[in-house]
């Protein structure tokens, strides 16, 4: 981690946080600040094509999608506030924001990341959630990360290869433990 960037990088998002007021654990974790969202930009990198489409579900400040080599690039995140500042900190990629739900998307998207907050949701409304993104998008891969169960125990430690079962047209391609060693990322893809 490089300290000069994370720190310019947390003054920077507190700035953006005065100014828009989004939750403040958003410029504590800033894309210097925080190892793993560079080993998921990596993974997504390697396992898409520029010319697909993608979408982050849950994007915050849209550092992880802004970094994706891909030319249709979505975020969405249920905070207005932080997307309006995603779109003022991205505004001369292009990314579209929406603070809306997936369920409103009328695109076609070939991928999707999950990271950084399915540990807050329950397993049986993820399985739900999940079910309802194939449904609505189809995508042909998901991108999803899980605490390791040794850390931040108060959390939900969801076992994706498991969850996937209730998918049958997707299946494991890649399981990562982070560098840090604090949380696995997975890779699932559409079998057909």
């Amino acid at each position: 981690m490089n300290i000069l960037k994370c720190f310019y990088s947390r003054i920077y998002f507190f700035c953006l946080y005065l100014i828009f007021k989004f939750e403040r654990w958003h410029f504590k974790s800033t894309y210097h600040c925080t190892p793993y969202k560079k080993n998921v930009v990596k993974l997504v990198n390697k396992n898409i094509n520029v010319s697909e489409s993608i979408v982050e579900i849950g994007c915050g400040l849209g550092e992880i999608i802004k970094r994706i080599d891909c030319h249709n690039r979505y975020g969405i995140d249920r905070c207005k506030k932080v997307i309006n500042a995603a779109r003022y900190i991205n505004r001369s990629d292009n990314i579209t924001f929406l603070s809306e739900s997936f369920y409103d998307l009328n695109i076609k998207i070939d991928h999707v990341i999950l990271i950084n907050f399915t540990h807050e949701i329950p397993q049986a409304d993820l399985i739900k959630m999940i079910n309802k993104i194939i449904l609505k998008l189809s995508p042909k891969t998901f991108f999803l990360d899980a605490y390791h169960k040794n850390f931040f125990k108060h959390l939900r430690h969801h076992n994706f290869t498991k969850i996937f079962n209730n998918f049958k047209n997707y299946k494991l391609i890649q399981k990562k433990l982070s560098d840090d060693g604090k949380r696995y990322f997975y890779v699932f893809k559409k079998t057909n």
